[in-house]
């Protein structure tokens, strides 16, 4: 199958397309048949190793993803792949339990050693980030530091049940993961009577 083909059946216009992630060409193939893409103007360059399928506004101009947008796809999710979660303090903040953050933390498999971009900070994941874990990865991360911030004890219980069923949290999840975290995540669990929605 050639790349445009490939790429089209796969990919979305407008998504980001990291060339890293498709496996079906050899590197030197992959290159020519890019290089001759973007030359045509059927994929265009965001950034080395990234491009994108073009996806056009009213006027037929060029829709490029925010910084912001390929941050999230680098380090946290893109493709369906997951690839990291957010800081405890960060999933209080979307959830609007505390006040928005100047600074975004995520914990992420790509990279080794603490990175900072822009607003962004990324660290080492625990252990690797995958589909089948992320939920309760990120979970286990939220129930560690609670105890670290004031909160309105219903909406805070509440909003973790609420984690518990979207992610589909279980106790021998929580068992298999609690051990590359902090024990407050039990005090958490008892806290805020947490046992009975962990099946």
């Amino acid at each position: 199958m050639e790349l445009l083909g490939y790429l089209k059946k796969n990919y979305r216009p407008g998504e980001l397309i990291f060339l890293k992630d498709i496996p079906l060409w050899k590197k030197d193939n992959l290159r020519q048949q890019r290089k001759g893409l973007c030359d045509e103007g059927k994929i265009l360059r965001y950034r080395p190793g990234v491009f994108l399928l073009p996806r056009k506004d009213r006027g037929y101009l060029s829709i490029l993803p925010s910084h912001e947008v390929y941050l999230y796809s680098c380090y946290v999710f893109r493709h369906g792949m997951h690839l990291g979660y957010y800081s405890a303090k960060d999933q209080l903040s979307r959830a609007g339990l505390l006040p928005r953050q100047k600074e975004t933390f995520v914990y992420t498999n790509e990279v080794k050693t603490k990175k900072k971009e822009g607003s962004f900070l990324f660290f080492p994941a625990k252990t690797k980030v995958d589909l089948m874990n992320y939920g309760v990865l990120s979970f286990l991360e939220l129930l560690s530091h609670l105890e670290e911030f004031s909160l309105p004890y219903k909406k805070t219980r509440d909003f973790l049940k609420g984690e518990i069923k979207k992610k589909g949290i279980r106790r021998k999840d929580r068992r298999l993961y609690s051990s590359f975290f902090p024990l407050t995540l039990y005090k958490a669990v008892f806290d805020y009577s947490l046992f009975p929605y962990l099946h």
